[in-house]
């Protein structure tokens, strides 16, 4: 608490000492973080950590101990600790313990975002796709089987196989230009093709991309 208020962290802290204590706050309760010490009376760290992973697996947990030791401090971020802080160094307490919730907000946004995003797409009638560009497979959803007729596994639909679909017409100038436009710094990408069937007719495709680029401008995915 006095390194907390010390870092202008505002905290409401509940404290429990047993293991009796910590399960029955978890089952009533939500935490930003929790932090334990790694020797407890009668009870331990690591056994902590482990209750929390199940009854609160997004909440972050630090480790707060003057004996945690190298190795067990490893072996406590590979069972899923956030961070650990030793006691002669507790003044980096509040900066961990204000990363920590903002990296679990960050990801709770993430997680919502894509589950929005999964959720339109089962909606839609379209056909969706989302390529990361540094990766060989493409994400599409049902649509491509339900319109298209093609049952592939994830691994199968690649951008190799996207383009050999393409009619011969198209196919070359559909690739350059989606192509250059990720060489380029445009935002979006659209254009209108042919496109196999599984049935072997061919339908015709009103093709839309958005481009998210990273730091740098370079173009790292289409949806």
């Amino acid at each position: 608490r006095r390194e907390l208020a010390r870092g202008v962290v505002d905290a409401d802290v509940t404290h429990v000492t047993t293991e009796r204590a910590f399960r029955a706050v978890l089952a009533v309760e939500s935490f930003d973080v929790i932090l334990s010490d790694y020797h407890l009376p009668g009870f331990d760290g690591m056994s902590a950590l482990e209750l929390a992973r199940k009854a609160a697996a997004d909440t972050p947990f630090i480790f707060v101990s003057g004996a945690i030791g190298e190795e067990r401090a490893v072996e406590a971020l590979r069972r899923g600790a956030t961070d650990y802080i030793l006691k002669d160094r507790i003044t980096r307490l509040p900066s961990a313990v204000e990363r920590a919730a903002a990296e679990r907000d960050e990801r709770r946004l993430r997680n919502d975002a894509e589950e929005r995003f999964l959720l339109a797409a089962r909606a839609t009638r379209d056909v969706i796709w989302d390529w990361r560009v540094d990766e060989p497979t493409v994400w599409v959803n049902d649509m491509l089987a339900a319109d298209w007729g093609y049952a592939l596994a994830p691994d199968e639909v690649t951008i190799e196989w996207w383009v050999a679909q393409i009619h011969p017409a198209d196919a070359e100038q559909v690739a350059q230009h989606l192509r250059s436009t990720l060489d380029s710094d445009e935002t979006y990408w659209e254009m209108a093709y042919r496109f196999r069937r599984a049935d072997g007719a061919w339908g015709d495709v009103h093709d839309r991309g958005m481009i998210l680029r990273d730091s740098a401008g370079r173009g790292v995915r289409v949806i």
